[in-house]
C-alpha cells in the first residue's frame, strides 16, 4: 500500500499518474518531459526482487514475469517508467558502452542494416524526414563499419 504522503506527493505532479499494483516499494520518484504527463517511476531491478520476495519465484521467472505481464503492458499515456540502474560498483566517468564491454560506437551488424541507415544519414543532412528519428550522430555512429576482431 503506497503510503497517503507518497500518494499525495504522486498526485501534486499528475493527479492521473498510474501505479502499478504491487510495487510501491520499487518506487523512486516521478520523471517529467515536454509536453508530456509526469510519470511515476519504479525501479526495475527492485520489482524483479519483489516478486521473488513476495511470490517465491526463482530470479528468471520473475525477470519474465516482470518483462511480459508488467514493463510489456501499455495501459495508455500515463503508463508508469521502470528505470534500470547501472551497476552501484562501477566508477561514474565510465560509460555505459565501457561498463558493458562494448565498443564506443554502435555500428550496424549486418551490411543491409549499415546502408539502411547510412540512406537515413542521408535523409537526414538533406533536412528529410527519416525513419529512425536518430540524430546525426547516431544515424554516423551505425553507419560505421565494425570493427575487424583481433
Amino acid at each position: 500500500m503506497i503510503p497517503a504522503l507518497v500518494r499525495a506527493w504522486i498526485a501534486d505532479h499528475n493527479p492521473d499518474a498510474l501505479l502499478a499494483d504491487g510495487f510501491e516499494a520499487a518506487i523512486v520518484g516521478v520523471a517529467e518531459r515536454c509536453s508530456q504527463p509526469t510519470l511515476v517511476v519504479y525501479d526495475a531491478q527492485k520489482c524483479i526482487e519483489i516478486l521473488v520476495a513476495r511470490d517465491g519465484m526463482s530470479y528468471e521467472e520473475a525477470s519474465e514475469c516482470f518483462g511480459f505481464n508488467t514493463l510489456g503492458a501499455w495501459v495508455g499515456d500515463q503508463t508508469p517508467l521502470y528505470l534500470w540502474r547501472l551497476p552501484a560498483d562501477e566508477p561514474p566517468d565510465r560509460t555505459l558502452y565501457e561498463i558493458l564491454g562494448k565498443e564506443s560506437i554502435m555500428p550496424a551488424e549486418s551490411e543491409k542494416q549499415r546502408k539502411f541507415m547510412g540512406a537515413e544519414l542521408g535523409r537526414k543532412r538533406a533536412g528529410k524526414k527519416t525513419k529512425t528519428g536518430m540524430s546525426e550522430k547516431q544515424l554516423k555512429d551505425f553507419a560505421k563499419k565494425a570493427p575487424k576482431p583481433k
